[in-house]
């Protein structure tokens, strides 16, 4: 079979001609959006940081892309250079594009990857997701990192400095996490991290891969947090146990009713901080497993004082409230006003 082929003749743009953008009508542009519903890199930052600071750090980017383009390119320009005369185009919606269009179309490419990247190491951050104060200001960085040379033509993006901030914003995000957590939920949450740690460096070893300073940098923050809650952990335990000895009580509290109490006063003050929904079965279990005491008996104790004030409140419970108000709520503000306020309605 006789093959086919066929020369295509390109002319270079004669003086006076011009290239020009034909604005798409708003149908054709919704019908383009409609191909892809979900939301874009740039939806998600604006959710991140706020519309406003948003268009504030693009325009900006936007002003370092016009001042890299080089002054070659501006020479010439129908829109940068002023001693070119403007063409005159009489269709609507019909728009000149200068020599300038196709380097700043490639500037903003970068940073619109960059963007992108950015968004999709967040997503996979749930605890950053969820302290929106270190999210703001990492985003924030994120505008920081971009870098320009003036006519230089480029539009840098700092990687390494993204993952610095990206990491210790992400570092400080799971220290209030840990912060807010029990002492032992928080040790069992490290110790899963460093055990993913270690298990990384094992594979980098057989893989002769060398270990990254972020790597070290992370086990030693679990490290030192791992040293901290542990010894937090042996204070708690002394405290209890002077308290204990003070009661003069062979009782071992907290109790069901204690902790019943405690979780009253939390969840009625948004304090209450668990990993599944409350009052879910799963969140009973949770807090069962987290006092080392049967969830099902707590849950009808709560069940009781949340149908009944007259019943929380009755003076037989006054000791209850005044345990839970003396060794369990000396970290949640909110709970510890509530309950005061109830033990001293109690005469």
């Amino acid at each position: 079979m006789e093959s086919e082929s066929f020369r295509l003749n390109i002319e270079p743009r004669k003086e006076g001609e011009f290239d020009v953008a034909i604005k798409m009508p708003p149908e054709f542009m919704e019908h383009i959006r409609s191909l892809n519903p979900g939301k874009s890199a740039k939806d998600y930052l604006k959710e991140y940081i706020g519309k406003k600071e948003y268009n504030y750090g693009y325009s900006s980017i936007r002003k370092a892309i016009g001042l890299a383009v080089p002054l070659d390119i501006k020479k010439g320009c129908p829109k940068c250079d002023e001693s070119v005369p403007k063409p005159v185009i009489e269709e609507k919606d019909v728009y000149i594009l200068g020599n300038c269009d196709s380097i700043k179309s490639e500037m903003e490419g970068t940073f619109f990857l960059a963007e992108l990247e950015f968004v999709n190491l967040v997503q996979k951050n749930k605890h950053l997701l969820q302290d929106k104060v270190q999210l703001k200001q990492l985003c924030r960085e994120f505008f920081l990192c971009f870098r320009y040379i003036e006519g230089g033509g480029k539009l840098y993006f700092d990687l390494s400095r993204m993952h610095r901030s990206l990491l210790q914003h992400g570092l400080l995000s799971i220290a209030t996490l840990l912060d807010k957590q029990t002492t032992l939920k928080s040790l069992n949450y490290i110790n899963e991290a460093l055990d993913e740690i270690n298990m990384k460096s094992i594979e980098g070893i057989i893989t002769e891969k060398k270990e990254s300073k972020f790597d070290r940098i992370q086990r030693n923050f679990f490290l030192d947090k791992q040293v901290y809650f542990k010894e937090k952990e042996r204070i708690e335990g002394a405290n209890k146990q002077v308290n204990t000895e003070k009661r003069g009580s062979s009782e071992k509290r907290p109790n069901r009713t204690d902790i019943a109490y405690c979780i009253y006063y939390l969840e009625n003050s948004g304090e209450l901080r668990l990993e599944n929904k409350f009052p879910s079965i799963k969140a009973w279990k949770e807090i069962g497993l987290d006092y080392k005491k049967n969830h099902v008996n707590i849950q009808k104790m709560y069940n009781s004082i949340f149908r009944d004030s007259s019943y929380r409140v009755n003076h037989s419970k006054k000791h209850v409230i005044q345990f839970v108000v003396e060794n369990m709520l000396n970290d949640y503000p909110k709970s510890l006003d509530l309950a005061t306020k109830e033990l001293e309605s109690i005469s």
